[in-house]
C-alpha cells in the first residue's frame, strides 16, 4: 500500500551532518541523486553483528546485508523486481540515521520561480511481526543549511506487510521550496524492541524534475570573420537575443527576447518545446554565424541547450 506523506514544517532531526564530512552532488533533472541507492556498492554482512557502513552515506549505525542471509530477507521476499545483492538494515542502534547532501544551487532559478518537483521513493519494510521500521526524508535546506521543510515517505508498517518479511513501494511527489539550495536525504531506522533493528530499505530514490529547460549561449565579437571564436575574441554586450515564434525573420511585440549581458551572455527559462533563436546584431554590426538562426529542441531531462552568435563590425 502507498501513502503519501504532506511535507512537514521544520522538526528535529536526530543527528547532524558535519559540514566538513558533506558529500556535494551537481543536480541533473531526471536522474536518481542519490549516491549508492541500493548499497550495491559494499558487500553485505550475512549476520546482524557485523556492522558495514555503505559507501556515500554519512551516519553510524545502520548496515549493509546480503540478501538471502539468515532471518532477514530473502531473494525471494516481496520487494524490487530489480534488486542487487543487498539492502539497508537498521543495525545494532536502537535509533540510527544514514545522511546524503546534495547542492542543487545550479538549478536556483527553477526552484525559486516555483517551476522544479521531486519524487521521493523507496522500498521499505522489516521482519515478520516486528515493530521495526525505516523511512526516507528529504530534509530542504537553505543557504545556509537552515531546514525549510521536509518530506517523508515510509514507515511500512508490520501491519502494512501482514506480518510478512518484506519491502514495500513508498513515494511522495511535489514541489521543491522556493530558496532551497541543497537537500539532505536521511535514512532513518527505529527499533521498538529486541537487540537488533530489524528496519529495511531499498532502492531509494530521489529525482528532481522541471517542465521547464534553459536555453543559453552567447554573442561574441568576430574580429576576422572567421565565424569561430577564438580565445582573444570577446562577447558583445547589449545584443539583442529572441525567440521568433513565427520564423520570419524580424522580432515580433509578443516574442520573447533578451539583451546579452557584459560578457555577451543570455539565458532563457522556457518550456520544452521547439523554439528558433535568432539575434539582432548590435548597430555597426552584421551577423557572421550563424547563417540565419539556432533551432533548439528543449526535451524533459535536459537543461542546457548553448547557442554562439557571432558579430563583425561593419566597415564604415
Amino acid at each position: 500500500m502507498n501513502r503519501q506523506r504532506k511535507i512537514n514544517n521544520l522538526r528535529r532531526l536526530p543527528a547532524l551532518e558535519p559540514l566538513e564530512s558533506r558529500q556535494l552532488l551537481s543536480a541533473t533533472f531526471g536522474q536518481n541523486l542519490i549516491l549508492n541507492p541500493g548499497a550495491e556498492a559494499n558487500v553485505g554482512a550475512s549476520n546482524s553483528a557485523t556492522i558495514v557502513s555503505p559507501r556515500s552515506w554519512f551516519g553510524a549505525g545502520p548496515t549493509v546485508v546480503k540478501y538471502g542471509s539468515p532471518s532477514f530477507l530473502q531473494t525471494s521476499s516481496p520487494g524490487p523486481r530489480l534488486r542487487g545483492k543487498n539492502f539497508f538494515s537498521g543495525g545494532l542502534n536502537a535509533s540510527s540515521d544514514l545522511f546524503q547532501t546534495i547542492n542543487i544551487s545550479s538549478i536556483a532559478s527553477f526552484t525559486d520561480g516555483s517551476l522544479a518537483s521531486f519524487a521521493l521513493s523507496g522500498y521499505f519494510g522489516g521482519n515478520g511481526a516486528q515493530l521495526d521500521t525505516a523511512s526516507l526524508s528529504a530534509n530542504f535546506q537553505g543557504a545556509s543549511l537552515n531546514i525549510i521543510s521536509t518530506a517523508t515517505v515510509g514507515p511500512v508498517t508490520a501491519s502494512d506487510r501482514a506480518n510478512q518479511t518484506s519491502l514495500q513501494f513508498e513515494s511522495f511527489t511535489g514541489a521543491i521550496p522556493a530558496n532551497t539550495r541543497y537537500i539532505q536525504i536521511q535514512l532513518h531506522f527505529s527499533r521498538v524492541a529486541g537487540n537488533v533493528t530489524d528496519g529495511y530499505a531499498d532502492n531509494v530514490s530521489l529525482v528532481v524534475s522541471s517542465p521547464m529547460g534553459f536555453i543559453t549561449g552567447s554573442v561574441f565579437n568576430d574580429t576576422n570573420n572567421d565565424k569561430k571564436k577564438n580565445g582573444k575574441e570577446k562577447g558583445l554586450a547589449n545584443a539583442t537575443v529572441y525567440l521568433d515564434f513565427n520564423n520570419n525573420g524580424q522580432f515580433d511585440p509578443f516574442e520573447i527576447q533578451i539583451k546579452t549581458d557584459a560578457n555577451g551572455r543570455f539565458s532563457l527559462v522556457e518550456p520544452f518545446g521547439t523554439y528558433i533563436v535568432r539575434q539582432a546584431a548590435p548597430n555597426l554590426y552584421r551577423q557572421s554565424t550563424p547563417a540565419q538562426s539556432f533551432t533548439i529542441k528543449l526535451q524533459k531531462g535536459a537543461t542546457n541547450h548553448a547557442a554562439l552568435f557571432g558579430d563583425t563590425r561593419v566597415q564604415v
